[in-house]
This record gives C-alpha cells, sequence and structure tokens, in this order.
C-alpha cells in the first residue's frame, strides 16, 4: 500500500530520521517502504512517547551522542524486525505448497486503477488497485496454480481433471470451476474469501497439520495469518464485491480506513491537520464517483473541509 498519512503542524524528524535509513540502501522491496515505515513507527510509539527523543540527529550536542547511538540502533533493529516480519508473511515462509517452476508472468495493479486480464486456462480474473498477481505462462501439469497478493475476483474456467490454486501466504484456495473474490493484502491482519458460486476448499496448516475448510456460494472465510484461525460466516455481496462493480462500501468506517480506502481506490496521499475529536463511523456508498463527490459526502457527515492538490488531500477537521 503505498498511502501515508502525514500530519501537519507537528514535528516531523522522527519521520525524516527513519526515512534516511530507508533512503540509505536499506533491503525493502520496492513500493513497500511506507508499509515498513508505519510498523516501525507504530512500535516505537509503543515503547514510550517519542517527543523525549533525540530526533534531530544532525543537530545534536556531543554529550547527547549515547542517547543518539540508542536510538539509531533502535530504528535499525526495529526496521529489521518489522522488515523480516514482513518478509515471512509476503514470502509465506512457511507455505503448504511450493509453487513449481517455469516462466511465470507477473502483473501489478498500481494504486487508482483496476485490471482484467484472461489466464492461460480462459479464467478471468480481475484485480483490484494496489493488486499483484503471478501466474505460469502456460498451466503444464495437473494444476492450475496462480499467486497473489491483494484482491482479486476470480471467474475460473472448469477443468475436472486440473484444480485451480491460488496461494496467498500460509493460505491456499482451491476449485475446479467457480467464481469467488480474495482479499490478501499483505499489510492488512485477515485474508478473506468470499464465494459467489461453486465451492470453495481453503487449505492450511494448524500446528503442523493440513486442514481444509469447505465453503458454499454466500459463505465467507477470515483466516488470520497470526494464529492460524480461520472463522466462516455469510458475506454482505455489496460489501465484499461491489468493488468490481465500481462500488466504494464503508460500514462504520473509522478514519483510517476511509483513507486506507480512498488512498488506494483514487491513487492519492492524505494529509491530515489534525484527527477528529470524536471517533468517526461512516456508513455509506459510492458507485462509479469521482473523488471530490466522495469526499464531500463523506466530509459533510464526518464534519471535514477538504482540498485536492494534484494526487494529494488535505483533511482539515472542523
Amino acid at each position: 500500500m503505498n498511502f501515508f498519512v502525514k500530519y501537519l503542524g507537528g514535528s516531523d524528524n522522527m519521520k525524516q530520521a527513519l526515512r534516511r535509513y530507508f533512503d540509505a540502501g536499506l533491503d525493502v522491496p520496492p513500493g513497500n517502504k511506507e508499509l515498513v515505515f508505519r510498523k516501525v513507527q507504530q512500535r516505537i510509539a509503543q515503547l514510550g512517547d517519542s517527543r523525549s527523543m533525540p530526533l534531530k540527529l544532525d543537530e545534536a550536542r556531543p554529550s547527547r551522542l549515547p542517547s543518539i547511538a540508542r536510538y539509531a540502533a533502535g530504528i535499525l533493529l526495529l526496521t529489521s524486525l518489522a522488515y523480516l516480519s514482513y518478509r515471512q508473511i509476503r514470502s509465506g515462509a512457511h507455505e503448504i505448497h511450493t509453487l513449481s517452476s517455469g516462466e511465470w508472468i507477473q502483473k501489478k495493479v498500481p494504486n487508482g486503477r483496476m485490471l482484467t486480464l484472461s489466464l492461460p486456462d480462459g479464467s478471468s480474473v480481475k484485480l483490484n488497485s494496489g493488486s499483484e498477481i503471478l501466474y505460469p505462462k502456460a498451466f503444464d501439469g495437473n494444476l492450475r496454480e496462480c499467486r497473489l497478493y491483494g484482491e482479486a475476483w476470480f471467474e475460473v474456467a472448469s477443468d475436472v481433471a486440473r484444480p485451480f490454486i491460488v496461494t496467498t501466504g500460509n493460505l491456499r484456495t482451491r476449485v475446479l470451476g467457480t467464481s469467488f473474490n480474495i482479499r490478501a493484502y499483505p499489510d492488512e491482519r485477515s485474508i478473506e474469501v468470499a464465494l459467489a458460486e461453486g465451492i470453495v476448499e481453503l487449505e492450511y496448516l494448524m500446528k503442523g497439520v493440513r486442514e481444509v475448510l469447505t465453503l458454499q456460494p454466500t459463505e465467507r472465510a477470515v483466516y488470520s495469518p497470526v494464529d492460524n484461525s480461520i472463522s466462516k460466516d455469510q458475506f454482505d455481496r455489496e460489501a465484499s464485491l461491489g468493488w468490481k462493480d465500481g462500488i466504494i462500501y464503508f460500514r462504520d468506517a473509522g478514519l483510517d480506513e476511509i483513507v486506507e480506502k480512498l488512498s488506494r481506490w483514487y491513487g492519492v496521499e492524505f494529509y491530515l491537520s489534525r484527527r477528529p475529536r470524536a471517533p468517526l463511523k461512516y456508513t455509506g456508498n459510492f458507485q462509479d464517483k469521482s473523488l471530490e463527490t466522495v469526499l464531500h459526502g463523506i466530509g459533510f457527515a464526518s464534519n471535514f473541509d477538504f482540498e485536492i492538490i494534484d494526487q494529494k488531500v488535505i483533511v482539515r477537521f472542523n
């Protein structure tokens, strides 16, 4: 996810210091620096009040060098831990299945766009903003496999002899011919699979044992990679599938969720002057509407003004 919420009027030294470490050549996957940065920043905030730390590294006095060194080392340590955790989730360090070798095709969709493509077997895939899919140039052998990061709607061509498998981290979605939605953004806490037609089997490891959960039409599974827990319920079609029809949907959405969705949907970056006085809980949906129209609707209900400058949105809560 490429969006990042910046707060105006406060000290930005911690962000600048961390960015210097990223920009100095730290091994972070392209396009994901903001994700790791946020995780490190959140971790530092949990450890204590950052305002007491010496943040202006280039203006520090000699007597404060030990503190500065400890702070810099802490940044590097937390950055490394966050990145290693991210890589483990992203690469699926303990995946059930290793994708077969061969020539693979990679398709990435930036924020603010969507992409519909056909796979070698005739299956159709629609990728949501900020998503990525990898699939072989040809489906050889007795399996049809692909790997997904982000969100996609699948309409799988029927082939009883060759199951179709979507790998998302430690979860495998296995079908023969069906239509379903998978939401598996690397920076979100859960993976969601919503089944529209057919039957889906979800495979995952629980304490080293292969577990299988079967979904019927109108059912959704929510899988947590953190503890390998999984639950099943009935899904709201508009909430889970509306995006593919141009519908952006909110249900009791807080500020962070609103910013995340709009940033990804429209490919913009948000700048907040301050947080609202009371927590936001916004419910509503918009179909094929401009960013300005959506912000007018949410802003009227949530009591904020905004200004759009190029790909940046400045929000001022009243």
